[in-house]
């Protein structure tokens, strides 16, 4: 008789990471898994699904741009979420991943949210600083029990008027959220 017995360690990676998003590279059609709010022009305050525009992701690709206009009063006045195709509970491990850059320098700061408008969390992801040239961000970590509080984690929004004072390009590309 044999016997094999296998031991992992108790943090071991998840093996099968299943996306939560569609369409984050920007190169299908269709932005659903993403959500914006511009604090100016002609749709202020309005939750829209952004326009996926030629030529102004990274490397000259297909990505998403998303205005703070100067004159907010709140961080959070322009937003741009990731939006899960599901709600993610407490104790659910995630990363997310996306390449970023803005018309100025800027630290913009995220929050947890259930559907995007239903603010949880203060933070979600940290607080990407963007600059003019592209930058790639990372973050894992476990939905704490202060992110999916009410009504689960779902979304990251990015609040985008830090800068109140000038108008702000911000743009986004090759966008992974995993759980």
């Amino acid at each position: 008789d044999f016997e094999l017995t296998v031991v992992l360690p108790e943090e071991t990676e998840p093996v099968n990471w299943v996306s939560v998003i569609t369409n984050g590279d920007f190169e299908g059609e269709g932005a659903t898994s993403f959500v914006a709010k511009e604090n100016g022009g002609a749709n202020a305050g309005a939750f829209l699904a952004p326009t996926i525009t030629d030529a102004i992701g990274k490397d000259g690709s297909r990505g998403i741009k998303v205005t703070s206009y100067a004159g907010a009063t709140n961080d959070w006045d322009a937003q741009f979420w990731i939006a899960a195709s599901n709600t993610l509970s407490a104790g659910t491990k995630y990363r997310v991943s996306f390449d970023y850059r803005a018309s100025a320098a800027v630290n913009v700061g995220t929050q947890a949210h259930g559907e995007p408008g239903a603010y949880q969390h203060w933070d979600a992801i940290g607080a990407p600083s963007f600059t003019t040239e592209w930058q790639h961000y990372e973050k894992s970590g476990v939905v704490s029990a202060d992110m999916a509080k009410e009504n689960g984690f779902k979304s990251i929004a990015f609040n985008l008027s830090k800068d109140k004072e000038n108008d702000v390009e911000f743009y986004f590309d090759n966008i992974v959220f995993e759980a």
